[in-house]
């Protein structure tokens, strides 16, 4: 028997919540071949001594906004320094496929507004070689990837594409749902993992108009579900509450029209511990979906893992989308937003707004100023709104756009607004992960939670059992949204693995860094502790360094490799 790698010395955790074991991992072409004891040496073409290492299934990132990003960053940086093999992108019903030529900037916008992407990036970035999702999809793949890329169709650019103009103000036709219905199963034919979409009110499009997505009615939603049913395969990506932690009736009654339609598993978003709420306010959203579970249905409410914040600027105020008074200042040229931010009665309307039960409702002590461009504001930095009104003397929401002001509208403030717990990590009915990686780039990077959940909440908070964490990051998101041969340590599965020291194994601090097209600004998270990542069979990363060739694929849910 021959090998081309073998893995010795290590301990096996295998991705099923099994205990671990020691073992070694033999590797054939891009196959597992053999995962038992003592493997000689002499038999690989390769031997890595992992003796005193972890070695696991490469973690899936299952919610990622890395749809333009790969068009240039083939590692889909930080998610591969992390120990991420596979990722699923197209979330939250935008997205760059499918697209005519006159959607494009449409398409743009959506994701500065929704997903605060750089614009400036974007234009640069972008090259736009498809109108099809097939046709994205082999474009992406023809780059050369150093991760595995699966996507979910997004809903926006789908009704944009049949809708056009008009996919922002209504909803489609017979005939429309017709070729939505068509379009979609063609997608699912071409590979993709199913469909995604949201409802919440501060998701404002191109223009500061609704995304399209948005005007979705139930009967182009039973009709696109009713896809995934009949192909038995699929799933749905929504982004559901307007208060993360908060199940309304209308969602909870969306949720369950969804599952039954599709008979598929329907992610949601989101469940987090808000600070100011009762500290298990987010059980009553899970006790809710219970019932579901039982009669056989999978809706899963996605749980970050690593801490949850938004960074934003005036400039562009995506955490405000849900402000009808702040809808006029999406995409305006700067002078006019100062003159917005400046005119009282735009404060007066916002702060009537904040009475309304969102995800920000004036929760000053929560929001704190996080850059500044001009140096005599650097004593601001990492103040809170509420600290910085006591010392002045000054309202809260007044000092707030006097701040903003003062930088030219470019201060960046940092709004913590999620908790997460131990109870919320371990349920049953929790999927892991919404990273966001690729999206906010410029404001924050969370792409780190695999390394953050194995180091911070594993290691040293002792929240839940490394086997159990490395469970919740691999074969459970395989299993959720159908990744092939995946998410297991065994014999014939495909060799996406990683090998990490549990001693040292954790996410870096956020760093600035302008390696974006045009030198645009992001912020990035190193990891530590990641020997090597194997992606395909091949050894992708060491120590830190990209040692092999880019061996990702496009992942399609209807071929097994």
């Amino acid at each position: 028997m021959s090998y081309d790698v073998v893995l010795k010395g290590g301990t096996v955790i295998d991705g099923t919540g099994r205990e671990g074991f020691a073992a070694d991992v033999a590797l054939s072409g891009d196959r597992i071949a053999a995962v038992e004891a003592n493997i000689p040496s002499h038999q690989a073409a390769t031997s890595l001594d992992i003796g005193g290492l972890i070695v696991c299934p490469g973690f899936i990132d299952h919610h990622t906004h890395y749809d333009a990003q790969i068009l240039w960053d083939p590692l889909a940086t930080c998610s591969s320094w992390h120990g991420v093999t596979s990722i699923i992108m197209g979330n939250c019903g935008v997205g760059l496929a499918p697209c005519k030529p006159a959607d494009r900037e449409a398409l743009v916008g959506d994701l500065v507004n929704v997903e605060g992407m750089s614009l400036e990036v974007l234009q640069r970035g972008v090259d736009w070689s498809w109108q099809g999702f097939d046709e994205y999809l082999n474009a992406i793949g023809q780059r050369g990837l150093g991760m595995n890329v699966g996507m979910m169709l997004p809903l926006s650019p789908l009704r944009q594409y049949v809708l056009g103009e008009e996919s922002k103000e209504r909803a489609a036709t017979e005939s429309e749902i017709q070729q939505l219905s068509g379009l979609f199963r063609a997608a699912m034919d071409a590979g993709a993992f199913g469909f995604s979409t949201t409802v919440l009110p501060q998701h404002l499009g191109f223009q500061g108009r609704p995304l399209p997505c948005r005007m979705a009615s139930r009967d182009e939603l039973g009709v696109l579900s009713g896809v995934l049913k009949k192909l038995g395969r699929g799933s749905i990506e929504i982004a559901l509450t307007r208060s993360p932690g908060f199940l309304s009736d209308d969602e909870y009654d969306l949720l369950t029209f969804l599952l039954l339609h599709s008979e598929r598993p329907v992610t949601w978003l989101g469940l987090l511990q808000k600070p100011e709420a009762p500290p298990d306010a987010w059980q009553a959203a899970v006790n809710r979906v219970v019932p579901l579970f039982d009669r056989g249905y999978l809706p899963l409410g996605q749980v970050p893992c690593h801490y949850k914040s938004a960074r934003f600027s005036l400039k562009r105020p995506f955490i405000f989308g849900n402000f009808d008074c702040w809808k006029p200042i999406f995409d305006r040229p700067l002078d006019e937003q100062q003159r917005m931010c400046a005119d009282p009665a735009f404060r007066a309307a916002f702060r009537a707004e904040l009475k309304q039960p969102r995800i920000f409702t004036g929760q000053w002590e929560q929001l704190s100023v996080f850059t500044v461009n001009k140096p005599e504001l650097q004593p601001l930095l990492d103040k809170s709104l509420a600290s910085l009104s006591r010392e002045q003397g000054k309202d809260p929401l007044e000092l707030f756009f006097e701040l903003a002001l003062s930088d030219d509208l470019d201060m960046q403030f940092l709004y913590e607004f999620g908790e997460v717990n131990r109870d919320m990590l371990t349920h049953p009915h929790t999927l892991v992960g919404l990273s966001d990686g690729g999206a906010h780039a410029d404001m924050r990077c969370e792409a780190g939670y695999s390394t953050y959940l194995l180091g911070t909440l594993v290691r040293d908070k002792q929240m839940l059992s490394l086997e159990e964490a490395i469970r919740k990051l691999t074969s459970v998101p395989a299993q959720v949204f159908g990744v092939p041969l995946r998410g297991t340590v065994a014999a014939g599965m495909i060799a996406d693995l990683v090998v990490f020291d549990p001693e040292s194994v954790n996410c870096g601090k956020q760093e600035p860094v302008r390696d974006f097209p045009g030198g645009g600004l992001r912020y990035i998270e190193k990891s530590t502790g990641i020997a090597h990542t194997i992606l395909n069979g091949q050894v992708l990363f060491s120590d830190g360094q990209q040692t092999g060739p880019l061996s990702g694929r496009v992942l399609r849910s209807n071929v097994t490799a």
